[in-house]
C-alpha cells in the first residue's frame, strides 16, 4: 500500500485501510493478533482502531503490547474509544463524573 490519505485537518497521513481490533482478547489470542498487526503493517495499513469495551480492554492491552515491540508504536495511528460501559455492573463511572480523561486508554496502550 503506498497511497495514504489525510485524515482530516490534522496533516496525518493515514493507510486508506485502518485494521480494527475488535476481535483481539476474544476471537484472536495474543500471538494471533501480533500476526494480524505484522502483517497488516507489513501490507502498509499505519492506522489502527480498538476500544476500551473490546474484549474488556484486552484489545487495548494486546495492541500496546504488539506495537511496544520494535519501535512500532511510532509508525501507527492509533484510534480508540472510551467511555463506555465495561460490563453490566459498571456505573459508567465516566459518565456519571463528567471524566473524559484519556489517561487509561494510553496506559492500556503502552503509552
Amino acid at each position: 500500500m503506498t497511497e495514504y490519505r489525510m485524515l482530516g485537518r490534522t496533516g496525518v497521513r493515514v493507510s486508506p485501510l485502518c485494521l480494527g481490533c475488535m476481535n483481539f482478547g476474544d476471537d484472536a489470542d495474543e500471538a494471533a493478533s501480533f500476526a494480524i498487526i505484522d502483517q497488516a503493517m507489513d501490507a502498509g495499513v499505519n492506522f489502527l482502531d480498538t476500544a476500551d469495551v473490546y474484549s474488556r480492554g484486552g484489545s487495548e492491552t494486546i495492541v500496546g503490547k504488539a506495537l511496544a515491540r520494535d519501535g512500532k508504536r511510532d509508525k501507527v495511528f492509533l484510534a480508540t474509544k472510551g467511555f463506555n460501559k465495561m460490563d453490566d455492573t459498571d456505573p459508567m463511572p465516566g459518565a456519571a463524573t463528567g471524566s473524559t480523561s484519556s489517561k487509561p486508554a494510553r496506559t492500556a496502550c503502552g503509552g
